[in-house]
């Protein structure tokens, strides 16, 4: 595997409380926050507790809440700050870098046909089905299955990013392609300095 993609340590990642705190800062009420979400509260603590979330779950969170969870969780991991409002400021830097491509709020591509994709990368990285279940530890069973899958995990398509040396997420869960977390880095690392000496 070359260089890491994202350099997030899945084994330390939570993004259930990583949208908890995010959803504590909001105004929103936890009633509201469930109708929009099109389930019940107790689902919403279901999601706050578990450390790994579907996909397109992700996106629509992401949305109501107006947050970007997946560079939250690339800034979090990266520099172990728990303060969600500086990760925040630190996005909102980022975004104003980035001009969005229409005045819609929707920032990610919904019902994306996520598994097909995999696949299609798969072939064209010229890796075998033994190979690739070998690197992502499962049965070729569990492969063809995410083949045939509409959805995924937030963790495991990190993960197969991480062994297909593609960048999933942003291919096709953002609309605006320009961004680059490398290219970002010097902004991150100048906006933390800038906290720093305040």
């Amino acid at each position: 595997m070359s260089k890491k993609i994202y350099q997030i340590d899945l084994e330390t990642m939570n993004i259930g409380s990583v949208i908890e705190r995010q959803f504590r800062i909001n105004s929103m009420t936890l009633t509201e926050f469930a109708d929009r979400l099109n389930c019940g509260r107790n689902t919403v603590y279901v999601i706050f507790k578990h450390d790994d979330i579907d996909m397109e779950r992700l996106t629509e969170i992401s949305e109501i809440l107006n947050f970007d969870f997946i560079r939250a969780c690339y800034l979090e991991n990266k520099y172990n700050d728990s303060d969600m409002s500086v990760i925040d400021e630190i996005i909102k830097c980022i975004e104003k870098k980035h001009k969005p491509e229409s005045n819609s709020n929707e920032k990610y591509i919904h019902n994306v046909d996520i598994g097909s994709l995999i696949q299609q990368q798969l072939k064209i990285n010229s890796m075998s089905v033994t190979e690739f279940s070998g690197e992502l530890d499962c049965d070729r069973t569990t492969v063809y299955s995410i083949f045939k899958s509409k959805t995924i995990s937030l963790k495991r398509l990190i993960l197969i990013s991480e062994i297909l040396d593609f960048d999933f997420i942003h291919a096709f869960y953002y609309k605006d392609k320009s961004f680059d977390l490398d290219a970002d880095i010097s902004l991150i690392r100048k906006f933390i300095d800038d906290v720093g000496k305040t």
